[in-house]
């Protein structure tokens, strides 16, 4: 393994983890409020008859849950990423 020599090196490397963290974060909210839209446009009934699908009720929240929690893991990316 090789040993990081200066400390410029170390920074520029925890630039790109902080950048890394950071961009995770961002990506984790989007794919959270994807989710949540798609369920929220599933309960309109002009939605329903345009698809061949629709969602139940389980499925709605459970759509709901994914994307808090999705939400949750992007804040916690977003602040170790602005921590560092």
């Amino acid at each position: 393994m090789k040993s990081i020599d200066t400390v410029s090196e170390w920074q520029k490397k925890q630039l790109e983890r902080s950048k890394k963290l950071r961009f995770l974060g961002f990506f984790l909210i989007g794919v959270s409020i994807i989710a949540s839209l798609f369920a929220f446009t599933f309960d309109w009934e002009a939605v329903q008859s345009f698809w061949e699908f629709s969602l139940s009720l389980k499925e709605r929240e459970g759509y709901y849950m994914m994307s808090f929690v999705f939400a949750v893991m992007g804040l916690f990316c977003l602040k170790a990423g602005a921590r560092e």
